[in-house]
């Protein structure tokens, strides 16, 4: 099963924000042990780094990036992705 992860589950497992943190790593950990595919646009490492170098400083946000980098696979969202899920709309409204 393929899972688009949201950023805030991610940044709840590496900044280990309470009270989502527990249910947050079952998820990841789901990930780790290849029981899903997990991914996460391209767009929200930047949000990430952002998020984790004011919460917990330049050398974590540097880690969580590497750290998303190795567990997940990146999604770009470019027009090709766009028109690609605008043609899945169309076929649902059949």
């Amino acid at each position: 099963m393929h899972i688009l992860f949201d950023i805030n589950v991610v940044l709840d497992v590496l900044l280990k924000r309470k009270p989502w943190v527990t249910e947050a790593i079952a998820v990841w950990r789901a990930n780790d042990e290849g029981q899903i595919i997990g991914y996460i646009l391209a767009s929200a490492m930047t949000d990430i780094f952002y998020i984790a170098r004011r919460l917990a400083g330049l050398e974590i946000a540097r880690t969580t990036v590497r750290t998303c980098l190795e567990a997940f696979e990146i999604c770009t969202v470019d027009r090709q992705a766009l028109e690609q899920a605008e043609a899945l709309q169309e076929l649902t409204r059949l």
